[in-house]
């Protein structure tokens, strides 16, 4: 259990720096095909929507720090709760402000992948 734990907190990693620098070759495959994102305004993205906002530029972070992290192996599968706060911008809009990410992560072929993401600001 705890080694699936430990591959958890790498992809994540993995994911935040990827979030950081627009790295949507990495994004691409860390998220599965199927990808269920439910954002903070209430609507759903697909996997090609989220990556459309990478790769345009359209949200650029300038960090994201984890404050605390929950983690719980369910199998195959694994489900993060994670409060970052995060700087950046959306379009022209300035980010400022923690967020409470909920990650579900399922082996897709023998990989992690991000299936359903849920964010919600935290007040």
């Amino acid at each position: 259990m705890k080694d699936i734990e430990n591959e958890i907190i790498q992809m994540e990693e993995r994911f935040r720096k990827a979030q950081l620098t627009n790295n949507t070759n990495e994004l691409d495959q860390l998220i599965s095909d199927d990808l269920i994102c439910t954002f903070i305004d209430g609507l759903l993205y697909t996997k090609q929507q989220d990556l459309d906002i990478h790769k345009s530029g359209t949200l650029k972070f300038e960090s994201i720090t984890p404050l605390e992290q929950k983690i719980k192996i369910l199998g195959d599968t694994a489900v993060v709760n994670v409060l970052m706060d995060i700087k950046g911008k959306s379009s022209e809009e300035r980010i400022d402000g923690k967020v409470r990410y909920t990650r579900v992560w399922a082996k897709d072929k023998g990989f992690w992948k991000i299936a359903v993401v849920h964010i919600g600001l935290v007040k």
